[in-house]
């Protein structure tokens, strides 16, 4: 390499770098303003929004008074007043609400102080007053005014609710409710101190202002907002205000106001120009420390991505591996205990069936811990099948709690439903979800419909071969609003602290991830009907999610000692030993258990915890046959330990999996000591 090379390189390099600098100078100047323009419109929009939710808020409060003066309620002097005062302690940026007869004289004025001049007067009087009454008369509709001038005073606009009597054709007008409001109040109040100190806001209905900034205002702001609006810098957009449109427009005040020439975008170019030196000398130094120097570089920082992120997944899988630990050893006691009390209680007794629910009930928990295993040990996960039919027969008897004595439920599944790429505990949440939601609507009762069957087209209109899942209630039954928006996270109709919202947002995920869709049906009163298609599959029978229960193993008693660091487990495991007429003893720990073995005492067989504190499981198998123990060993563990079946026979071991149950546990321990294996 010649000696100038490294300054040609240089130089090379500070062209190519500092000229799409300038460029990018250029087009951040010109996109900076775009950017300002379109935060000044997404706040333009927002701010609409503001103000169309705080006034619909209010009208709706009118509203209610309208049904209640309907209803009879408030078709008295004192409890119209109470009513109106409520509301008005609500919501502010009233100025009255009045109540006005049938021949449109304003009657009763609430409060009364400050619209002393509206009692007794005749709405008719203003013309614009009196088009929009007429409009809400005529058309039996609820009528918002254009602004006016207010008889108390200001500037305002005023809403008309009628109140009729009778039915049918014989309906006759009784009187109207009077929402009036002044602008002033009503806009500030939607719109934040910050944004009227930092922005002029305009609101006009067609040709008359609704609202606008204070009229003294000095030249050099006029002439300011002039000069802002003649570059365009302001944003405009509607305000669904009732039955009317009006226009907000919103533009930056004093230091807001957008600047072209800004330090900063020279600052960039200063800045990007030496960026440009820099990168040069860099080059030349580059080339000078040659090709192997920045082979090491690369080979480094590859090296060390790959150990951060083997370091993060290792720590992942041990908080997984952790919590999957500690999950098992209270599913293996919850297990245990169910299971030792099936044995207290008649067969077919109720409470029998609660038992046997308990126990389906923690081999479900069982899989959610698998996974969490499986994670930790970096194993693939296998794809998982459910047959839905059987699966839902398994389910009916899980229901019986959750539905009440006056709701009558239709449990229906048609034969040979089939399989679909779904796991049982997620087709479980799926239904109690659903048949939740149905019950709290019908809180005086009714029918709940299940059906499952096949079909071969969904309302997605897609032909093939699918599982069709129908829940049906004839409850309350649900607005065209709320339709929009149940699947929607965080959404409840409940009061607070009755429901997450994430019931129905829950079962839209599980069917979208099975490829398959959700359809609801519903109206106010006349009940919901939700249907879930799912893809049927063809699977074999080996694939499917299912327990298999383990036979039973030939009947021996002798001592037995236990090993387990979770009380819970080892009162369980002891309980059931002894009732099945062990002799046991128990050890917190394998340091423990080694020596009560050292002290003598004999044992036919030794059941240890694997993962335990001072002495884990297979470190106690060594030590113990070490010492000359040459009874059985059975090893409990959530997950396999990691050694070899070659291994495990070499130590004259048996795996039991947790959590088991009374039935497993004997068996592995009848099995182990009956097996006459042999051990290095």
């Amino acid at each position: 390499m010649k000696r100038s090379t490294p300054y040609l390189v240089a130089g090379l390099v500070f062209l190519v770098f500092a000229t799409p600098v300038f460029y990018v100078w250029m087009g951040l100047r010109n996109k900076s303003a775009r950017s300002q323009a379109d935060r000044l419109h997404l706040l333009a929009e927002q701010s609409a929004l503001r103000v169309e939710e705080y006034l619909q808020s209010r009208l709706l409060a009118v509203q209610v008074l309208q049904q209640g003066a309907e209803s009879g309620l408030f078709l008295e002097r004192f409890p119209f007043r109470d009513q109106s005062l409520a509301i008005q302690h609500e919501f502010g940026g009233f100025q009255a609400v009045n109540w006005a007869d049938a021949s449109y004289t304003i009657r009763w004025v609430v409060p009364l102080e400050g619209n002393e001049g509206a009692v007794d007067r005749n709405i008719t009087e203003n013309p614009i007053a009196k088009r929009a009454l007429l409009e809400a008369v005529e058309e039996r509709k609820n009528v918002m005014t254009p602004p006016i001038d207010l008889f108390q005073g200001g500037r305002g606009f005023a809403t008309y609710y009628p109140v009729w009597a009778g039915e049918g054709e014989e309906q006759m007008l009784v009187g109207l409710v009077n929402g009036v409001f002044r602008t002033e109040p009503l806009i500030e109040g939607a719109l934040h101190d910050g944004l009227r100190d930092n922005y002029y806001v305009y609101i006009y209905d067609e040709g008359d202002w609704v609202y606008r900034p204070d009229e003294e205002v000095s030249a050099a702001e006029s002439g300011l907002r002039q000069e802002v609006i003649d570059q365009a810098h302001h944003a405009a957009t509607e305000i669904q205000a009732h039955n009317r449109t009006w226009y907000l427009t919103l533009i930056p005040k004093g230091s807001f106001a957008p600047i072209h020439e800004s330090d900063r975008h020279l600052s960039l170019l200063v800045g990007g120009l030496s960026f440009s030196v820099a990168l040069g000398v860099l080059a030349a130094l580059f080339l000078m420390r040659r090709e192997e120097h920045r082979k090491q570089l690369a080979a480094e920082r590859t090296l060390d991505e790959h150990m951060a992120q083997a370091q993060k997944m290792d720590a992942v899988g041990q908080l997984a591996g952790g919590v999957a630990h500690d999950f098992n050893n209270l599913l293996t006691a919850i297990t245990g205990s169910a299971s030792l009390a099936m044995t207290e209680v008649e067969p077919q007794g109720k409470a029998s069936k609660y038992l046997q629910r308990l126990m389906h009930a923690c081999r479900r928990a069982s899989e959610m811990t698998g996974r969490l295993l499986a994670f930790s040990h970096a194993s693939r996960v296998e794809q998982v099948y459910c047959d839905i039919g059987a699966e839902l027969e398994e389910l009916r008897g899980l229901l019986v709690p959750l539905v009440r004595e006056d709701i009558a439920l239709h449990y229906e599944v048609a034969p040979a439903v089939g399989c679909a790429h779904i796991s049982p505990a997620e087709l479980g949440q799926i239904l109690v979800n659903l048949v939740t939601n149905a019950v709290a609507a019908m809180p005086k009762g009714g029918k709940l419909w299940v059906r499952v069957s096949r079909t071969q087209r969904n309302q997605d209109q897609e032909r093939g071969d699918w599982i069709k899942l129908v829940v049906r209630d004839n409850g309350e039954g649900m607005t065209q609003e709320v339709q929009d928006r149940v699947f929607e996270p965080f959404f409840s109709t409940k009061e607070a602290g009755h429901g997450t919202g994430f019931g129905l947002a829950t079962v839209y995920g599980i069917v979208r991830r099975a490829e398959g869709s959700v359809h609801l049906q519903s109206e106010p009163g006349q009940g919901t009907e939700i249907e879930i298609y799912l893809p049927r599959e063809s699977v074999q029978e080996a694939v499917l999610q299912t327990p298999t229960p383990r036979s039973s193993a030939p009947s021996w008693q002798g001592k037995v000692l236990v090993v387990e660091d979770e009380p819970e487990v080892r009162e369980v495991m002891r309980a059931i030993l002894v009732a099945a007429g062990h002799e046991v003893r128990t050890a917190r720990h394998g340091a423990e258990a080694i020596r009560i073995l050292h002290s003598g005492a004999e044992f036919d067989l030794v059941c240890a915890d694997n993962v335990m504190p001072e002495l884990g499981g297979v470190d106690l198998a060594k030590e113990a046959r070490a010492l000359g123990f040459r009874g059985g060993f059975v090893l409990c563990s959530g997950y396999p330990p990691d050694l070899s079946v070659q291994d495990l026979q070499s130590l004259g071991m048996v795996f039991l999996s947790k959590p088991f149950t009374r039935e497993e546990l004997l068996a592995a321990v009848a099995t182990e000591v009956n097996s006459g294996r042999t051990f290095s």
